[in-house]
């Protein structure tokens, strides 16, 4: 599992937590984005976008070539 945080003058504006999926088989591995969040006073300022981008690089890491998430 991974978590990233964004903090603008030592507040919490952003949060992403992912989980990782992981198979026997060979390319049968993924992640879940299990929680992403950004302060709605925020918005328009690149954090989505930063913690998106976070999450791309550790699964390029990893090797995992499949992501999901549940959107309500």
């Amino acid at each position: 599992s991974y978590t990233f945080v964004s903090e603008e003058n030592q507040k919490i504006v952003g949060l992403v937590y992912v989980t990782i999926h992981r198979k026997t088989t060979e390319n049968n591995t993924s992640a879940e984005i299990v929680y992403f969040y950004v302060d709605p006073n925020c918005w328009r300022k690149g954090i989505g976008t930063l913690l998106g981008k976070a999450v791309k690089d550790i699964l390029i890491k990893e090797n995992i070539p499949m992501i999901f998430g549940w959107v309500l």
